[in-house]
């Protein structure tokens, strides 16, 4: 039986996904441990929270029960982009390379290294360009024909993810909140600042009603690797000689993102809340021979986006507003 040309490229792209398979799972990310990652099967996804009833009313003896429906939150989006790479190969490399397996196997390491390399960056863009005022590209909804939401850059509900005091967002029974700390460094003082802020005051829903939010992580890029080390894993209050204990020993984790530009920002957050990953497509490769060139053509595919439910999972300090 011969052997067809067909049978030829369907045994590179094996080759192709083998190799990139062995590569793409060496070395752990850290997006996925901070976003809540989620299968999405259309071209953009939207929730929409519903608060529930909130607390119960005393009813005073033979008074009538007092009814109520339900607080709609927000609703909010994210549009899946489409992402991809190429590579051509001539015919005569093919035939003339006496390592077609090393050729292969060097193209699917790029690309497995590579479709790391995106998912990382595009999922810190979240928190690198969280804080600007005038919003930013990264929290588009717009999808010609489709869908065109927060058009300004901003999330939700009009407002930066990281919002200061003087820029404070508002519930939908009208209170107000904020959850960046503006240009506070990293310390135990400030980090016991972000942790109050999140579990005493942004603590509640859109009744304002009191809801339970502990903290689990703490993210800073490598720059502020040892600081955060120091602040949680001390057992003693850091920088006194008094032999204090260090109350924030352990309280959260350290997480190091190496895709966080500001070197001097750091990050509070409660992991994988409010903050959603939506996973459209696996990445994809495809190998086959153009009929016209006679060149071997490799590409991948991959789609994905991202989402921003809910600020009151996460809080900022020292980050970037412009």
């Amino acid at each position: 039986m011969s052997v067809k040309r067909s049978d030829f490229t369907v045994g590179m792209l094996k080759d192709l996904y083998k190799y990139f398979f062995e590569t793409y799972d060496e070395t752990p990310t850290v997006y996925d441990q901070v976003f809540d990652v989620q299968p999405s099967d259309a071209a953009y996804e939207q929730s929409t929270s519903v608060v529930g009833m909130g607390q119960l009313a005393e009813k005073p003896e033979s008074d009538a029960i007092a009814y109520r429906k339900p607080l709609e939150g927000f609703t909010t989006y994210g549009i899946n982009k489409t992402w991809s790479d190429g590579v051509e190969i001539s015919m005569e490399a093919v035939e003339d390379h006496q390592k077609i397996g090393d050729l292969l196997r060097a193209t699917a390491r790029t690309w497995g290294s590579s479709v790391k390399a995106t998912r990382e960056t595009f999922y810190a863009k979240t928190f690198n360009y969280g804080g600007y005022t005038a919003g930013h590209d990264h929290f588009k909804n717009v999808i010609s024909g489709v869908i065109s939401q927060n058009t300004g850059g901003l999330v939700y509900d009009g407002k930066p993810l990281f919002t200061l005091t003087g820029n404070a967002r508002s519930s939908k029974n009208g209170g107000t909140y904020y959850n960046s700390l503006g240009a506070l460094s990293l310390t135990q003082a400030n980090l016991i600042t972000a942790y109050n802020l999140m579990t005493s005051t942004n603590n509640r829903n859109e009744r304002d009603e009191i809801v339970q939010i502990i903290p689990d992580t703490l993210l800073v890029p490598p720059a502020l690797r040892f600081t955060g080390s120091v602040i949680l894993n001390s057992t003693l209050l850091p920088g006194s000689g008094n032999n204090d204990v260090n109350a924030m020993a352990g309280i959260v984790r350290l997480v190091v993102w190496p895709y966080l530009t500001d070197t001097d920002a750091w990050f509070l957050l409660k992991a994988k809340s409010g903050l959603v990953a939506q996973n459209r497509k696996d990445p994809v490769i495809d190998f086959y021979q153009d009929e016209d060139t006679k060149s071997f053509k490799a590409n991948i595919v991959a789609r994905f986006g991202h989402r921003v439910d809910n600020f009151r999972f996460v809080v900022g300090a020292n980050i970037s507003t412009s």
